[in-house]
């Protein structure tokens, strides 16, 4: 490595020479790292290969599930939500079959990897909301969710941020296929019909923060499938609470308790 002491400073690459600027000084340094066609080609780098097949797979799969929850990962989620997923998804390639980078990413039988995610780790959906409450229920067709908020007390029960007026429950189905890896494409491709790649999304009303619900409150997602969702898919369903002030009409969103967990995994 060497210092640029010509008055003309450069930044970016040359051939084999990279300038760049470090702590006020301008650097030169001869360029390092292996080509891409090696890694792609070279026998020495066969595990690299290995696990770039399966990091992209993990990275593809993570990032569909999170697109099918966007909106809501936006407004309850954290930061760290991509990079949490994709371990777990890791993990499920791990138990696959196969030769290493291409093993089957088999959902189902590794539901218990995503059961109680936390979206946003700063703020645990069960230490916001601390009321005792049942397992959403699913049907034998994994159509259909149904999972009841049950009578609570909100002063005690739910951890509202300073301001709220109103909050709300939101539940959401979301369905995530297998993959297995195409050896002539060289990529992992989905083993469930899109057919069945579906979400739902419903919302309770807007609850006044001061009044205590005098009953149960049921809340259902329904996927509107016509058959059974296969084997080679998993249902994956959330709960969250968004809290607000209203102002007149309008319901203003306060941002600082809101939170998103995994309730259920079929």
């Amino acid at each position: 490595m060497a210092k640029q002491e010509s008055f003309i400073k450069f930044k970016g690459t040359i051939d084999d020479l990279t300038f760049y600027r470090s702590k006020g000084k301008y650097i030169v340094k001869k360029k390092s790292g292996v080509d891409r066609e090696r890694i792609l080609t070279d026998p020495n780098y066969a595990r690299v290969r290995e696990s770039m097949s399966e990091f992209t797979a993990a990275a593809k799969v993570a990032t569909t599930f999170r697109k099918s929850l966007n909106s809501l990962i936006k407004q309850l989620g954290g930061t760290t939500v991509q990079a949490r997923l994709m371990r777990i998804f890791r993990k499920v390639l791990n138990t696959g079959t196969g030769k290493a980078g291409q093993r089957d990413m088999i959902l189902l039988p590794n539901k218990e990897l995503f059961s109680g995610f936390q979206f946003n780790e700063a703020k645990r959906f069960d230490s916001i909301f601390t009321a005792l409450y049942d397992a959403p229920v699913v049907d034998a067709n994994r159509n259909e969710v149904t999972w009841t908020v049950p009578v609570f007390d909100p002063e005690h029960e739910l951890e509202m941020p300073s301001g709220t007026t109103h909050y709300r429950f939101v539940l959401a189905t979301v369905v995530l296929s297998d993959h297995s890896y195409d050896a002539l494409t060289e990529t992992y491709t989905p083993l469930t019909d899109a057919a069945f790649i579906k979400r739902a999304v419903t919302y309770s009303d807007y609850l006044d923060a001061g009044v205590a619900p005098e009953a149960p409150m049921p809340m259902v997602t329904d996927l509107g499938l016509e058959a059974p969702l296969p084997d080679t898919a998993i249902s994956i369903t959330v709960a969250g609470v968004f809290f607000y002030k209203q102002v007149n009409a309008d319901y203003l969103t306060l941002q600082s308790e809101q939170a998103l967990q995994v309730l259920a995994v079929a």
